[in-house]
């Protein structure tokens, strides 16, 4: 298939056509312009961005080409410049941070439809090779993808020798860059050095790298596909702060399934994907199996906790509440309901949401309220106090019942960890004469 074809399908297959409004990035390079220059043939409505990164001699000169390009087909031309002084590391990754900062903003604020880059297979390849020395994951070994946004690739399946063949074709003039040849940055060393080595073992190096591809992309459809079924069908319940799931189901996964499942809820926007650094302490924190262990992520914290595994968001601190509850008066909210009065008699009914207690102590208020730190109770049957904290650990009380849990006091005295236990000192014995019954239902 021909270049002018691959690229007209892959244009239609994203279901763009003339009508769209689209934002080219051109350098002046071989690539880019041959993209637009196909476009112009083809009379699609474009315009063109030029970044200038001021940082080789042949800078200017590369902008004055595109310039000209524009001015010679009528096509509307943008300009913008990135000041490399102020970048001292890293350059490769700040001046392509930059650059898209740049195209999206355009893009947003003229509303075009789409940005075009000039990224091609060879460039796939390297990025590949560049991934793989960088110990990445399945998911990213490939990291060129044909759309992401508003930024579309549609030479990202084409050929070097395919682009290089158009432009002496259509007598395309074009600059390459001069930097392509420093061999300090890591791209320049493998598209310069590493692949014209792979070149020397064999004629054809595309085809190895389209079948692995293709290999990695059928991979990650089991993973991704896995991954769905369980965010969408096992057991997924989420909260405004933290989101749960089944400890068990999860644990019993691939480890790749469970890290991919991680980063798709830690991550809105797929390019903040975690790090390989993040993958290899999540494995080992997930294989471990530890209840109660926590691992930080993100700001997020990952809880394994009795019977699920909590994601907390970095929002989340536990609720404060107080409440004074009048003898007979009801309290009722979105998180509990509870009210309490004296029972007449011992003919008592005990159930899930009923207490009763010696009352002797118990006047005309009771206060419910968040746990705090330094509280401590007697558990009904213990000989011995506790903290509120002890006690819930001792008795594998879920971090969202935590969460919810109030207690229930006469003054300073707690009288109970509501649904949970009371203190040994309100238990009614034979001498009991007054019997306070307590109501308190979890919503």
């Amino acid at each position: 298939m021909a270049f002018e074809e691959k690229i007209l399908k892959n244009l239609v297959d994203f279901k763009i056509d003339r009508s769209s409004k689209i934002l080219v990035a051109v350098s002046g390079g071989i690539d880019s312009l041959c993209l637009a220059h196909y476009l112009v043939n083809q009379n699609y409505n474009f315009s063109v961005c030029h970044i200038n990164h001021k940082y080789h001699v042949l800078a200017d000169e590369m902008e004055k080409l595109v310039s000209n390009f524009c001015k010679e087909h009528s096509i509307p031309f943008l300009i913008s410049y990135i000041n490399s002084e102020k970048v001292d590391s890293n350059i490769e990754s700040v001046f392509r941070e930059k650059r898209y900062d740049i195209l999206n903003n355009l893009a947003d604020e003229y509303s075009f439809d789409h940005i075009f880059t000039g990224h091609h297979y060879n460039d796939q390849i390297e990025t590949f090779l560049f991934r793989f020395f960088s110990s990445s994951g399945l998911n990213h070994l490939f990291g060129l993808k044909k759309q992401f946004n508003k930024v579309f690739r549609p030479m990202i399946n084409i050929y070097k020798e395919e682009i290089i063949n158009y432009a002496r074709n259509h007598s395309i003039e074009y600059i390459d860059d001069p930097t392509n040849l420093d061999l300090k940055f890591s791209r320049n060393f493998i598209r310069n050095v590493v692949v014209k080595d792979l070149n020397k073992i064999s004629s054809n190096i595309y085809t190895p790298f389209e079948n692995f591809e293709e290999r990695i992309r059928e991979s990650n459809e089991v993973i991704n596909h896995s991954t769905d079924y369980f965010l969408h069908k096992n057991n997924l319940s989420k909260d405004s702060t933290f989101l749960k799931f089944g400890k068990s189901s999860f644990l019993n996964l691939p480890i790749l399934i469970q890290l991919n499942i991680v980063n798709r809820i830690l991550n809105s926007k797929e390019t903040n994907y975690l790090t390989k650094n993040d993958f290899s302490e999540l494995k080992s924190f997930f294989n471990k199996k530890i209840t109660s262990s926590e691992y930080e992520i993100m700001g997020h914290k990952i809880l394994i906790d009795y019977e699920h595994i909590f994601i907390i968001n970095p929002t989340f601190s536990f609720q404060e509440r107080f409440y004074i509850a009048e003898k007979g008066e009801k309290i009722d909210n979105s998180s509990f309901s509870f009210q309490w009065n004296f029972s007449p008699n011992k003919n008592l009914q005990f159930s899930k949401n009923t207490e009763f207690i010696d009352g002797k102590h118990i006047e005309k208020t009771l206060v419910i309220r968040s746990p705090k730190k330094s509280d401590q109770f007697q558990p009904l049957g213990s000989k011995h106090y506790k903290s509120i904290d002890q006690f819930q650990k001792d008795n594998k009380i879920s971090f969202d019942k935590k969460n919810n849990s109030l207690v229930i006091c006469n003054n300073d005295k707690i009288i109970c960890l509501a649904g949970q236990r009371i203190d040994d000192s309100f238990k009614i014995t034979d001498s009991s004469k007054r019997v306070v019954k307590l109501s308190y239902i979890m919503k």
